[in-house]
């Protein structure tokens, strides 16, 4: 079939490095019975500059990046779903990195409970400016390097440093796994 070798080439190529990227989402299939539908999950997997491989699942639960990733090893950039991280202390050999993006949007629900969510929402925000003008450059990989170090770089020492600081003192809406998989990641 088809599919089965699509599967394995896009597959194996995601494993090959030692890092690939995952995330899930629901969506509704409609199974044989007329007039019903099934809840299930697209689980979606790839490598930096490669393809994705979405894989159906009816459900959400570790199985399916742990089947599919049984024999990957190395830094996997998550969406902070709690599945990735029981894997990965289960297993021991994944490296779970933190996404900006989902950080940024616990800091941002902690925005009326904490002044200081505000101050990481601001310093998270300098970094997507940075990402912006590289992009609106059609920057090569050397000018994003040099950018990356004359302008992020500082950004994240701030942000490493302030999460170590208030780690315990951040509130639920901060205080998720994304936190913990971005500091080791400076």
């Amino acid at each position: 079939m088809a599919h089965g070798f699509i599967k394995k080439r896009i597959g194996t190529a995601a494993l090959d490095l030692k890092t690939t990227a995952t995330i899930s989402g629901a969506v509704s299939q409609k199974p044989d019975v007329k007039g019903k539908s099934q809840q299930g999950y697209l689980w979606g997997y790839s490598r930096p500059k490669s393809d994705v491989l979405f894989e159906w699942r009816v459900s959400r639960s570790r199985t399916g990046p742990e089947e599919f990733l049984k024999n990957f090893r190395g830094k996997l950039q998550t969406d902070g779903y709690s599945a990735y991280e029981s894997l990965a202390k289960a297993r021991g050999d994944l490296t779970l990195i933190g996404c900006w993006a989902h950080c940024r949007r616990g800091f941002h629900e902690a925005l009326a409970e904490t002044r200081l969510a505000a101050w990481f929402v601001r310093q998270i925000g300098l970094l997507y400016v940075v990402e912006r003008l590289l992009r609106e450059k059609k920057a090569g990989p050397r000018l994003r390097a040099a950018m990356r170090t004359w302008q992020s770089r500082p950004v994240l020492e701030r942000l490493r440093r302030a999460m170590e600081l208030v780690r315990m003192r951040l509130t639920e809406h901060v205080r998720f796994p994304m936190l913990n998989t971005l500091i080791p990641a400076f």
